[in-house]
């Protein structure tokens, strides 16, 4: 994918080893996915049934979470704003326009947090969310607009106060693994000494360690005829993103994979991976992953020109070279989502920068993901601040941004599954080509201040998308996209 590769270095090396036989889905591996926080994109207005007394609801859309401890020091994370599934519902259309193709919803599965990664029951959507016919009628709908919806599946832990763990006792004084030692769900957990010492998600007591290959447990979740995964899949899931799917075992990820192929071929599956995910993408235990290594590349380029081009080129080299490229198709670009400060926030406000690097994520191989609000210009450094709620009313120039960018990457078939090949970089510039049987694009960016002269510009190459490129010179912060003859 990738020409004149850094053969010299000894810092991005990898030898990979894959199935050829690995295929990505067809239907969404060259879409514009979305993520959405679903408590914080609309509320619908819709009465709610069974919603647990001890929440607090907000009824202050637009201001920010609570975030200091209360008075015993706990951060409980049980404000709502009561977003719901038929408030994204409502908004199909603009997202449809907004050229999305893919909704990744984080946790909808009934929990006692504003998060929902604490499940409380896998089989239940959570009461302020709306009901599974509300799920069913979003995925149904969504997809008259060409657009498929993945879960978020939280597999590595529960919430302590659950269906299975009822450490709160809120599901009965003697069922659960806590409070009862012959619980049916006992075996899903290790305790050190019973029952208050037990294996935790990174110490914290609210989120027990499951033990993925149990049986029972495995059965519970991957079950082909009356598991979590089957029963969500046929109401209308196209996937699932897997929470910390680098701490699922192998022999549960592969039953996983296996399950949810066999329901829908082209569901995808992609895993929170921070770092390299080549063990799982390359040995077929998803179909991609996170790639939070392309969002510190943009931010340390474009954002906080803390690299030059030259160290961009070569920390790219580095994604190039992880995945096979029907892997590479399939892994998730993303520049800031629910768990990272706003990238416009890191770009210090910076509309330029923002843009450029949003360009850079419609161009790179993979699937762009967008997270809720990025499009409206919403920043925050903090959880409470980038988490806040959707603002539909905010006017910001980065939304025609996203239109225009998103509008060519779908336009133009090399942007989706051309080669990639790095032309020059050097100093603040940054140029690559693009190319497919169709066509070739040829993209520069200008991540400096100072205006610099492109060299080398074939003579027919013609200008589709642009901002500070006069004749020959870029200006700082720019960009421009030709088309031009393949070489």
């Amino acid at each position: 994918m990738r020409g004149e590769l850094n053969l010299h270095s000894d810092r991005y090396w990898q030898l990979t080893v894959y199935d050829p036989s690995q295929k990505r889905p067809a239907a969404l591996g060259n879409g514009i996915i979305y993520q959405i926080f679903p408590d914080r994109f609309c509320n619908s207005g819709s009465p709610k049934q069974n919603v647990p007394a001890d929440r607090t609801l907000r009824t202050d859309w637009g201001n920010l979470p609570v975030y200091l401890p209360n008075e015993k020091g706990e951060v409980t994370n049980s404000d709502y704003f009561g977003g719901d599934l038929a408030g994204i519902t409502q908004h199909l259309d603009y997202l449809a326009q907004l050229g999305v193709t893919c909704l990744y919803l984080n946790p909808i599965f009934e929990a006692h947090s504003n998060h929902r990664y604490n499940t409380a029951d896998y089989l239940h959507i959570d009461p302020l969310l709306g009901t599974e016919e509300d799920f069913a009628q979003l995925c149904a709908k969504a997809k008259q607009y060409g657009i498929s919806v993945i879960l978020d599946g939280v597999f590595s832990h529960t919430g302590s106060d659950s269906v299975y763990f009822n450490r709160n006792g809120r599901y009965g004084q003697h069922s659960g693994a806590y409070r009862d030692p012959n619980s049916p769900y006992r075996e899903w957990y290790t305790f050190h000494r019973y029952p208050d010492s037990y294996e935790s998600w990174w110490g914290f007591l609210t989120l027990p360690n499951v033990r993925e290959n149990n049986p029972q447990y495995m059965d519970f979740i991957c079950d082909p005829k009356t598991g979590v995964l089957a029963k969500w899949l046929r109401l209308g899931a196209s996937g699932f993103r897997l929470d910390v799917a680098d701490e699922l075992t192998d022999d549960f990820l592969d039953r996983l994979r296996a399950v949810v192929k066999a329901e829908n071929p082209d569901a995808l599956i992609v895993g929170e991976v921070w770092e390299n995910a080549a063990h799982f993408v390359n040995h077929g235990m998803m179909d991609g992953a996170m790639n939070y290594d392309f969002r510190r590349f943009c931010r340390q380029f474009f954002a906080e020109g803390s690299i030059d081009a030259a160290e961009f080129d070569l920390r790219l080299s580095s994604l190039l070279t992880r995945y096979p490229r029907q892997m590479l198709s399939a892994q998730l670009n993303l520049l800031d989502s629910h768990d990272v400060s706003r990238f416009l926030t890191l770009c210090g406000g910076d509309r330029a920068r923002m843009e450029q690097a949003v360009l850079f994520q419609m161009s790179f191989p993979g699937m762009p993901c967008v997270f809720y609000g990025d499009e409206k210009g919403l920043e925050g450094a903090s959880e409470n601040e980038y988490r806040r709620p959707m603002d539909f009313g905010r006017a910001d120039g980065l939304e025609e941004a996203y239109r225009r960018m998103i509008a060519l990457r779908k336009e133009h078939p090399a942007l989706r599954h051309g080669d990639f090949q790095t032309v020059l970089a050097q100093g603040a510039l940054f140029l690559c080509r693009r190319s497919a049987a169709e066509e070739s694009l040829l993209l520069c960016w200008n991540a400096g201040g100072e205006a610099l002269p492109v060299p080398g510009l074939p003579k027919d190459a013609l200008p589709l998308l642009q901002k500070g490129w006069k004749g020959g010179l870029l200006e700082g912060r720019g960009y421009v996209v030709f088309q031009t003859a393949k070489p």
